[in-house]
C-alpha cells in the first residue's frame, strides 16, 4: 500500500521526549491549539470545519513522531522541519480521503462488526508495543521485588503520562486503526475499475522497459529496474573474503583517488602478504572437498554475508569487472573460483545457482503492480478535489519554509 494511505500505527520510542512548550502559559497553549495550520477557504457546504487541521491536532502527532525517533529540534532541525511538513500534509490528505470515502458510503458507521474488531485488535497491539518501550524505565522505577502485574501497571502509567504530555489520548490508536480500514476500503472502491488485463499489461510494459534499460542504459537498470528483469546468465554467488585492515584499505583508496597507483599498489602488496596464508588455507580445504558453508563460516571476514546469495549480472556498472568475470568464469553450479585479489583483500566466489524470472517473481510483480495501479487510481479523485478545493497552510505557525511555487495537489501531497 502506498505510504500516502498508511497511518504509521507502530512507532518505536527510541529516546527521551525532547520537545516541550516551555515558556507558554496554559491560556496561550489553548489559544494556539485552536488555530488552523491547514484549511480550505471554500470547503464543500456542510464540511467547513471538517477539513481544518488545528495546531493542537498537528502538534500532538508531530511531537509523537519526534519523541519516537529521539529527535531534538535543536540538534535535528532539518529532520524536525521535514516531520512538521510531512505530518501536516498527511493530516490534510487524511481528511480528504475520509470525506471522499463518506461520499462513497464508507465511514466508521458503515464498518462491520468484524472490521471494528479488527481495528480494536490493531489498536491494542499497537499500545502493547508502546508498553514494551517503557519496560526498562518501569524496571528502574520499581527497583527489585516487583510482580509482573506491577511491572505492567508501571509501564502503562509511564505510557499514559507520555501521551498526556503530548496531548494525545490512547484512544487515538483505535481511531487511527479505523481510519486505516476506511482508507483501504476507499482505495478498493475508487480503483474497482482496474482490470487484470491492465495489471498484466503494466507488468509486461515494465519488464520490457527494464530489458531495454539493461541493454542500453545499464546504470539506470541497476538503479531502478533490477526487480523487473533478470538477464540471461545471471548468477547467484556467495563469497569468502579475507580482508586487509580497513584503515589500510582506506589508505589504498585515497592513493587511488589521488592518481598514485604505484603507492597504492605498494601498500596493498604489503597488506595482502600478511593475510595470504588464510585465503590459501580456505582454498586448500575446498580442494580437499570440505563443505563450502563450513569453510565460509571459518574464514569469511564478512560474517554477515555467510550463506548470503549475491546477484551477479553478466554486465554491470556497480560491480568490479574482475568480480563479474570471475563469477561468470566458474564452469558449473557448485563450483568455486580461483583466489583473486581486490583493494580490500582476497576473495573466492561460489556459484550457488542461476537466477531466473520465475513464476514466483512474476506473481510478486503482479501483486506490486496491482497495489501501485490501485493507489494511483485512488489518488485521482484526491487530485481533482485539491484542484477544486486547494488547501492553505500557515507556514509561520508550522515553522516551515513556504514553497516558492506549488500546485494545489502538491500542496497536499509532496
Amino acid at each position: 500500500m502506498n505510504n500516502t494511505f498508511k497511518k504509521l500505527l507502530s512507532i518505536s520510542l527510541c529516546g527521551t521526549f525532547l520537545i516541550s512548550a516551555a515558556g507558554c502559559s496554559q491560556s496561550e497553549e489553548d489559544k494556539n491549539n485552536k488555530k488552523a495550520v491547514a484549511y480550505i477557504e471554500n470547503a464543500p457546504e456542510g464540511y467547513e470545519d471538517h477539513f481544518t487541521v488545528t495546531y493542537g491536532e498537528w502538534h500532538s502527532e508531530y511531537m509523537l513522531r519526534m519523541a519516537a525517533g529521539g529527535y531534538s529540534e535543536t540538534s535535528d532541525a532539518e529532520t524536525a522541519e521535514q516531520y512538521r511538513e510531512q505530518i501536516v500534509k498527511y493530516l490534510a490528505q487524511e481528511k480528504i480521503v475520509l470525506y471522499l470515502a463518506k461520499e462513497m458510503g464508507i465511514s466508521a458507521e458503515s464498518l462491520t462488526e468484524e472490521e471494528l474488531q479488527k481495528a480494536e485488535k490493531a489498536a491494542n497491539e499497537d499500545i502493547e508495543n508502546w508498553y514494551k518501550q517503557y519496560e526498562a524505565k518501569a524496571i528502574t522505577a520499581l527497583g527489585t521485588g516487583y510482580t509482573e502485574e506491577q511491572l505492567r501497571k508501571k509501564e502503562e502509567e509511564l505510557f499514559n503520562a507520555f501521551m498526556d504530555e503530548i496531548g494525545l489520548n490512547p484512544d487515538i490508536f483505535y481511531t487511527w486503526a479505523v481510519n486505516e480500514i476506511i482508507h483501504n476500503k476507499y482505495v478498493e472502491k475508487a480503483s474497482e475499475s482496474i482490470t487484470e488485463q491492465q495489471i498484466n499489461d503494466f507488468v509486461q510494459d515494465t519488464v520490457n522497459t527494464a530489458k531495454d534499460k539493461y541493454e542500453n542504459d545499464l546504470a539506470a537498470f541497476e538503479e531502478k529496474y533490477t526487480a523487473f528483469y533478470v538477464p540471461e546468465g545471471t548468477r547467484k554467488v556467495q563469497q569468502i573474503a579475507v580482508l586487509i585492515q580497513s584503515t589500510t584499505a582506506s589508505e589504498v583508496a585515497a592513493y587511488r583517488k589521488d592518481g598514485d597507483d604505484a603507492k597504492a599498489d605498494e601498500i596493498l602488496k604489503e597488506a595482502l602478504a600478511k593475510v595470504k596464508f588464510r585465503i590459501d588455507e580456505a582454498y586448500a580445504k575446498l580442494e580437499k572437498g570440505e563443505d563450502w558453508t563450513k569453510v565460509q563460516k571459518e574464514y569469511n571476514d564478512e560474517a554477515s554475508s555467510n550463506e548470503v546469495d549475491f546477484t551477479v549480472y553478466p554486465k554491470s556498472t556497480t560491480v568490479l569487472q574482475k568480480i563479474t568475470d570471475t563469477a561468470m568464469g566458474i564452469k558449473e553450479k557448485g563450483g568455486y573460483s580461483e583466489i583473486f585479489e581486490t583493494d580490500k583483500g582476497y576473495f573466492i566466489l561460489y556459484y550457488k545457482d542461476d537466477l531466473t524470472m520465475d513464476d514466483e517473481k512474476m506473481k510478486d510483480l503482479e501483486k506490486q503492480a496491482d497495489e501501485y495501479l490501485r493507489d494511483k487510481k485512488a489518488y485521482e479523485p484526491i487530485s481533482e478535489f485539491t484542484d477544486k478545493y486547494p488547501y492553505s497552510f500557515d507556514y509561520d505557525l508550522l515553522d516551515i519554509k513556504k514553497p516558492v511555487t506549488t500546485t494545489a495537489a502538491e500542496a497536499v501531497v509532496s
